[in-house]
């Protein structure tokens, strides 16, 4: 016995932009994407853990050099893009 069951759509509808049609959903997925990839880079920039990231990609021996745990930043670095 084969039971389907259909889920209705969250958001519905579209816009035309520039003669292409762009689905509520399609753009709400591009503002997520957009906000995530401002959060990241502001994460990046002001954070010490974010820039120890940064030293740690330019040159993992200097990182060290300057007291920077390297294979925890590797660690972290390794999470957040699986996150990602």
């Amino acid at each position: 016995r084969d039971i389907s069951v259909t889920i209705p759509p969250l958001i519905e509808g579209s816009v035309d932009f520039f003669g292409v049609k762009l689905t509520y959903i399609k753009l709400l997925a591009l503002v997520i994407a957009i906000g995530v990839i401002v959060a990241l880079e502001i994460f990046i920039k002001k954070t010490r853990l974010g820039r120890e990231i940064n030293a740690t990609s330019q040159s993992y021996e200097s990182a060290m050099m300057v007291g920077i745990d390297v294979e925890r930043i590797f660690l972290i670095t390794l999470l957040l893009s699986s996150i990602l």
